[in-house]
C-alpha cells in the first residue's frame, strides 16, 4: 500500500514554416508559424482497499461474523457508542436512513481493487512569431504561443483505503445525498496546466552596443493544480460505490501580465579612458492579481486565501555599470525587488503567510588581464551588507510584523584565471 508505480511516456512532432518579405521603402517583415503535437501516456498502478466489514460484523462489535454488514449490526454499533460529556458523539452513519445504512453496509467488503490504468492525453500547441523592421534600428516583435506544464508524476499515484465520510456529511447536512465514503490519494483525471502566451515589444538599436526596449507580456493560464474534490465510482461485488476522492485537481487559473523596460549602452563616444564605460538598466512590472495560491496539502492557515501569488514581486530593478578598457574590466550590479509572498503557510504555529520585505544587493568585480591567458581579480558580494527581513501576516487586513532578519555579510573572493 505504500508503493505507487507511475511512469510517463511522451511523443512529440513539430512543423514550422518561415516567411519574410522586403518592402521597397526599406522595411522588411519576417517571422514563422508552427504547430507542435504532443502525446503523453501515464501508466499508473495502485491498490484500493474497500472498507473492512469487521468494523460492524465482528463478534466483538456485536455482529455475527458472516462477512456481511447488515443494518441491524450498524444499529448495534450505534447503540453501544459512548455518549455523555466528553464523548465525541454518535458517528455520522448512525443518523442515516435505513436505506442509506444498507448502502453503507454493502460497501464493507474488504476487497482489494487492482486500479492499474493507462492515462493518455494529447495537446496541439500552435505558435506564431513576427518581426517588423522599419529601418533606422527600430523594429517591432509580436509572438503568441500555447504551452503546457505537465503535472508531477506523483500526482497520478493511486492506492489507499476507502474510509467513512458520514461524519463530514453530517456536519454539512448532506447525509442523504452525499458520497458515504472518502479516499485521500492522487487523481488520474489531473491534466497539464495550459497557457496562452502573448508578447509584444518595440526595440530601438541606436548604436552597435546601444538599445532601448519596451515589451509587454500576458499569460492566460488555466488548470493550475491545487487540492480538490472529485466523486469517483469504484466497483465492488455489491455494485458501484460513490467515493469522494480528495487529492490534486485542475482547480485554478488566471492572467499574468506585465511590462519590462530595458536600456543598454556603451559610452565609447566619451574621450580617453571614459570611453570604456557602459551601463545596463532593466525595470520589470508584473501583475499577478488574478491568481490564488495552490494548496495541494489542504493545510493552509487563517489568512492564506487573501494573499497574492507567491514568489512574484510587482517591481524589479536591475542596474549594472561596467568598464572595459585594455586589460581592465570592472563591473558593479545592483539588484532590487519589491516585497513578495514567500509562502502562504509558515511551518511554525500559527502557520501564517510569510513575506520577504523589499530588498536590494550590490555586487561588484574587478579583473586585470596580466597576459592574454592570465587574469587576476576580486569579486565582492553584498557590498552594502544588506539585511533581508521577513514578516508574517497577523490579521485579515494584511498587517505584517517582523518575523526574522538575516545578514549574509560581505563576501570577497580572490580569483586567478588561466586559459590554456
Amino acid at each position: 500500500a505504500e508503493i505507487s508505480d507511475v511512469s510517463e511516456l511522451t511523443k512529440a512532432a513539430y512543423a514550422r514554416i518561415d516567411f519574410g518579405s522586403d518592402f521597397g521603402n526599406g522595411m522588411n517583415f519576417t517571422g514563422n508559424f508552427g504547430l507542435r503535437y504532443v502525446n503523453t501516456t501515464i501508466k499508473s498502478g495502485g491498490r484500493i482497499t474497500l472498507p473492512d466489514p469487521r468494523r460492524f460484523d465482528a463478534l466483538t462489535a456485536g455482529g455475527n461474523a458472516d462477512g456481511i454488514v447488515q443494518v441491524s449490526e450498524i444499529n448495534t454499533v450505534c447503540a453501544n457508542a459512548p455518549s455523555g460529556p466528553g464523548s465525541p458523539g454518535l458517528p455520522g452513519f448512525c443518523s442515516l436512513s435505513n436505506a442509506r445504512k444498507a448502502e453503507f453496509g454493502a460497501a464493507h467488503t474488504g476487497q482489494v481493487l487492482i486500479d492499474d490504468r493507462d492515462i493518455t492525453f494529447d495537446h496541439w500547441l500552435p505558435s506564431f512569431n513576427a518581426k517588423l523592421d522599419v529601418g533606422g534600428g527600430l523594429l517591432f516583435r509580436f509572438a503568441v504561443s500555447k504551452g503546457i506544464s505537465r503535472p508531477d508524476m506523483q500526482l497520478y499515484r493511486a492506492g489507499g483505503t476507502i474510509s467513512d465520510n458520514t461524519t463530514d456529511l453530517k456536519a454539512d447536512g448532506t447525509l442523504e445525498t452525499g458520497p458515504l465514503f472518502q479516499l485521500f490519494t492522487g487523481n488520474r483525471n489531473v491534466r497539464a496546466t495550459e497557457s496562452w502566451n502573448y508578447d509584444l515589444s518595440a526595440e530601438w538599436y541606436f548604436d552597435d552596443v546601444g538599445s532601448l526596449t519596451v515589451s509587454a507580456f500576458l499569460k492566460d493560464i488555466k488548470g493550475i493544480i491545487s487540492s480538490g474534490v472529485n466523486v469517483v465510482n469504484y466497483p465492488s461485488t455489491n455494485g458501484n460505490i460513490a467515493v469522494e476522492v480528495n487529492g490534486p485537481s485542475n482547480e485554478l487559473g488566471g492572467t499574468l501580465k506585465g511590462v519590462e523596460i530595458s536600456y543598454q549602452q556603451t559610452y565609447d563616444f566619451l574621450p580617453g579612458l571614459l570611453s570604456g564605460l557602459g551601463s545596463q538598466l532593466t525595470y520589470t512590472y508584473v501583475d499577478a492579481g488574478d491568481f490564488t495560491n495552490p494548496d495541494l496539502a489542504g493545510n493552509r492557515g487563517t489568512f492564506a486565501s487573501l494573499q497574492p501569488l507567491q514568489g512574484v514581486s510587482k517591481h524589479t530593478v536591475n542596474a549594472t555599470v561596467f568598464y572595459e578598457k585594455g586589460p581592465l574590466a570592472l563591473r558593479a550590479a545592483y539588484n532590487w525587488r519589491s516585497d513578495f509572498l514567500i509562502t502562504p503557510r509558515d511551518d511554525i504555529f500559527p502557520f501564517s503567510p510569510i513575506w520577504q520585505e523589499s530588498t536590494g544587493q550590490l555586487d561588484a568585480s574587478i579583473f586585470y588581464a596580466v597576459t592574454d591567458n592570465i587574469k587576476l581579480g576580486v569579486q565582492g558580494v553584498n557590498l552594502l551588507d544588506a539585511v533581508t527581513r521577513t514578516s508574517q501576516v497577523v490579521d485579515f487586513d494584511g498587517t505584517r510584523l517582523t518575523r526574522s532578519a538575516f545578514r549574509n555579510d560581505r563576501r570577497y573572493t580572490f580569483l586567478a584565471r588561466f586559459d590554456f
